[in-house]
């Protein structure tokens, strides 16, 4: 049986031009994922990651963590269907319908980039706009669309990887609640109501037995919670 150890980016860079960036925090929150993944003696046939440069660099770091020492990883490979949703386009689209549906969020505008409460009411509307929209435009993909996706990467890895793999998967939050939905057979309400709760740098386990795959364990952040500091915690 292998075992498929999901783990979501540290904290990006809320607010800045260059939101894939990880935060002073994301870094410290790899940093501690990576201790405490060698402290605990984790090991993996095989790393990957998403594109994306929160995703990688949250990999980087771990690597890091083991390089040199009796217990090394594998290069980090790259799949692109680990990357998050195409949220800036969704949110281009689908924000001035939410606006206008709804002119109660328009008291949260100004807040919007420098705010993160503000900004979530703003966008878990947005998001929900683009999941209930049966007929999304050609240029964003929609939610089961991208559940397809976020599978095919998943197929890909364990074709790659003999019974009994221990793999690493450096992803984001929508590609991780995606393969929830699909272990869980969640619905796609059930399954945003967990999305909004993955925290950065937390850590989601799955097992394969060849067949199916199964839930062990959600949004663990045991290592966080070990350093005493509640600022650690964080979902954006």
């Amino acid at each position: 049986m292998s075992r498929i150890v999901l783990i979501r980016h540290g904290q990006a860079s809320f607010g800045k031009d260059r939101y894939d960036r990880l935060s002073r925090m994301g870094w410290r929150q790899a940093r501690i994922l990576a201790a405490h993944l060698f402290k605990t003696g984790s090991t993996f046939d095989a790393v990957y990651a998403g594109e994306l440069e929160r995703q990688q660099d949250t990999a980087q770091a771990v690597l890091a963590h083991y390089d040199g020492r009796e217990r090394p990883l594998p290069p980090l490979e790259t799949i692109p269907e680990f990357n998050e949703y195409p949220s800036r386009s969704i949110f281009l689209h689908y924000f001035p319908l939410v606006i206008r549906d709804n002119p109660s969020l328009e008291s949260n505008l100004e807040r919007l980039y420098k705010d993160r409460k503000a900004f979530q009411r703003i966008f878990e509307a947005v998001v929900r706009r683009w999941i209930d929209d049966p007929a999304p435009p050609a240029e964003i993909m929609g939610w089961d669309d991208f559940r397809v996706t976020v599978a095919s990467g998943m197929q890909k890895v364990l074709q790659r990887n003999g019974r009994g793999s221990r793999i690493a998967v450096f992803t984001s939050g929508g590609a991780i609640s995606a393969t929830v939905q699909t272990a869980l057979g969640l619905s796609t309400e059930e399954t945003f109501r967990l999305a909004w709760m993955i925290r950065n740098a937390s850590v989601t386990e799955l097992l394969h037995d060849g067949d199916r795959l199964s839930l062990l364990s959600f949004n663990g952040t045991t290592h966080l919670e070990m350093e005493g500091d509640p600022s650690v915690i964080t979902y954006r």
